[in-house]
């Protein structure tokens, strides 16, 4: 089908252009640009007597960000394969686009350069706990065949309570053991079970539904699948093009949010990429029939958004390890 075709070339184009943007924001977040979120980061661990666990909670933090990353372009670039195949598959590419867009916002979650060190540092600690904790959790799914693994898992947890609180986080336990639910530093609190809706409404504020669809394809909720699956008696009520434009600009629109945190977390200019962006999402509008009855420029469009914009006044975390 023509329109899927279209919307995975622009995919593949937004993949290969946050791939280049990925690598700006590496390599100028490794000179600690001033009034940037890393360098403001970075300046407080620096002043922390417990610097060096709070280095490694960096460190592990940057690894996930990249193990995210690679992992989000995988599947932009197997819901580009899926529309360009097939134009019956449209539930597949919604459940993929979730996938893809919650993985983005954990990652705009940490690198926030709006919020303050000490509160990244606990966004970036929680993660790391809720991957020690739900390590523990899955393989007690396995039962007693991995007791002696369950164990050693516990003992990993009981070591990482310890860390956290000789570096003055105090940590809130759930009522089961060993699992917790919130850590508190400098009188910032974050929960350890990441809030995925409060992350789009902030990120992409004018497209959080997108959210909201991604997981009612993903449980096959009631209220979804009539709009993507249809029966012997009747038809899907959205046509595979209406499917591949959501997809479209679902993709950008979680494009741009990196872009625009990646902006203040680096100390980068992002324009470039949000008017390619923008050019591809007014595309998608005119590949629906629509042209300039709805569309908008570049610039109009920008003087709209709500959400936060190339902050380069706050504190974020980072995507390379430091020195």
């Amino acid at each position: 089908m023509e329109s899927g075709k279209y919307v995975a070339r622009l995919i593949r184009s937004t993949i290969r252009d946050t791939t280049e943007l990925v690598d700006t924001i590496v390599d100028s977040a490794a000179t600690r640009p001033l009034g940037s979120g890393i360098q403001r980061m970075q300046e407080w661990i620096d002043a922390q007597a417990r610097r060096d666990f709070f280095s490694y909670i960096f460190n592990q933090s940057v690894g996930a960000s990249e193990r995210t990353l690679r992992s989000s372009a995988e599947m932009a670039a197997s819901i580009a394969i899926l529309l360009e195949s097939d134009s019956t598959l449209m539930v597949s590419p919604h459940v993929l686009a979730r996938a893809v867009g919650e993985g983005i916002m954990r990652i705009c979650y940490v690198a926030d350069p709006a919020v303050t060190p000490p509160q990244t540092l606990l966004r970036m600690a929680a993660f790391e706990l809720a991957t020690h904790e739900g390590n523990f959790s899955t393989m007690r799914a396995f039962g007693d065949r991995e007791k002696d693994e369950l164990e050693s898992l516990r003992g990993n947890i009981t070591l990482m309570h310890r860390w956290l609180t000789d570096s003055g986080i105090a940590r809130t336990p759930a009522r089961r053991e060993p699992f917790s639910t919130s850590l508190s530093l400098e009188g910032h609190v974050e929960n350890i079970s990441f809030n995925a809706t409060a992350a789009y409404e902030r990120y992409m504020p004018a497209s959080a539904w997108s959210y909201n669809l991604g997981s009612g394809a993903t449980h096959s909720r009631g209220w979804m699948l009539p709009s993507l699956v249809g029966t012997i008696e009747e038809d899907a009520l959205a046509t595979p093009a209406d499917s591949a434009a959501t997809i479209g600009h679902i993709i950008l629109d979680v494009a741009d949010a990196l872009a625009r945190i990646g902006a203040g977390h680096a100390g980068i200019a992002v324009d470039a990429f949000l008017r390619a962006t923008h050019l591809r999402r007014n595309g998608i509008v005119r590949m629906g029939g629509r042209g300039s009855d709805i569309s908008l420029n570049y610039a109009e469009y920008a003087s709209r958004f709500v959400g936060p914009n190339e902050p380069l006044d706050g504190d974020g975390s980072a995507f390379r390890r430091s020195p």
